[in-house]
């Protein structure tokens, strides 16, 4: 008989009876509970709402004691606005000129990141180090658990300016065969998102926009020949029927969060021309779920 996987249930923290200062008090006495989503073994308090130069106090600030790397941590339970999304970028700079020879990651803890700022966010990270943690309560046979997600977080940091080489170089010179994947992929769906480009950054390759840039398609450097796509929850079922059918092995990626989720495909060139009615299936479904934020942030 197989193992029976309980039922979660994801409540507001609110819900639960808990606020935001409990968050962030439950962050402080806890810290090394947001080391998994930062990708190290653990972290340490350095200091709480720390007053700042010109007003204001950032909530938290953490480091992990391997390699002395700072986390600038705003925490809220407040649907995600402009405010916060710069009062965390703020903090990060004022901390990183105070401890200039220090590696510092702006961090945003919120239980909800709304359409537009996610994309806002998205953007933004793209030039600084800002990682974006959603917390809420999972529930699962009458037992309540924090839970904490890293939802994004796509910020490579720059190569020495001396060492700096044009992107499209590098990629085509060290990793020719991911620019063949990204061509050939890039021929197959650009009759369904229009005028489009690949787009070299130092850490990512992707098929995007000449109107936003929005990466429809990309490849990460240290993944090889795995394609990444994202979907709104709108359209996250359609999609994955999409793969199922065309036989294509996949995987949610780790960044997830309730309304929108990026898939994991291993591709290869065969493979891409052989399915291409399902990729450009995938690039209408891709585009509508960008549509749908660009339409969201013009409102």
């Amino acid at each position: 008989m197989a193992d029976v996987v309980p039922v979660t249930i994801v409540r507001e923290i609110r819900e639960c009876g808990f606020d935001e200062a409990w968050l962030q008090d439950y962050i402080w006495d806890n810290p090394s509970c947001l080391a998994a989503c930062f990708r190290v073994d653990g972290l340490e308090g350095v200091m709480k709402e720390r007053s700042q130069e010109g007003g204001g106090r950032l909530d938290l600030l953490l480091k992990d004691p391997d390699d002395e790397t700072m986390y600038e941590v705003e925490v809220t339970l407040d649907e995600t606005n402009a405010d916060h999304i710069i009062r965390t970028i703020e903090y990060w700079d004022r901390e990183r000129r105070k401890w200039p020879k220090r590696k510092h990651i702006a961090v945003l803890v919120a239980e909800s990141i709304t359409a537009r700022f996610f994309n806002v966010i998205h953007l933004m990270s793209w030039a600084i180090p800002i990682v974006a943690v959603q917390a809420n309560i999972v529930e699962a046979n009458g037992q309540k658990s924090l839970n904490f997600t890293r939802v994004l977080d796509t910020y490579e940091e720059p190569e020495e300016p001396g060492d700096r080489e044009n992107p499209e170089v590098v990629w085509r010179r060290d990793h020719p065969e991911v620019v063949e994947l990204a061509e050939t992929l890039l021929d197959v769906v650009r009759p369904v998102v229009g005028p489009s480009r690949l787009k070299f950054l130092g850490g990512y390759l992707y098929i995007g926009l000449w109107k936003h840039g929005s990466p429809y398609f990309w490849f990460r450097k240290s993944k090889g020949a795995e394609l990444r796509l994202w979907l709104h929850d709108q359209f996250l079922n359609k999609g994955a029927d999409i793969l199922k059918k065309a036989g294509m092995a996949y995987k949610p990626a780790p960044e997830t969060k309730k309304d929108n989720r990026s898939f994991l495909v291993d591709v290869d060139k065969p493979t891409i021309e052989s399915k291409a009615e399902a990729f450009r299936a995938l690039a209408e479904l891709v585009k509508s779920s960008y549509q749908r934020y660009h339409d969201a942030e013009d409102k």
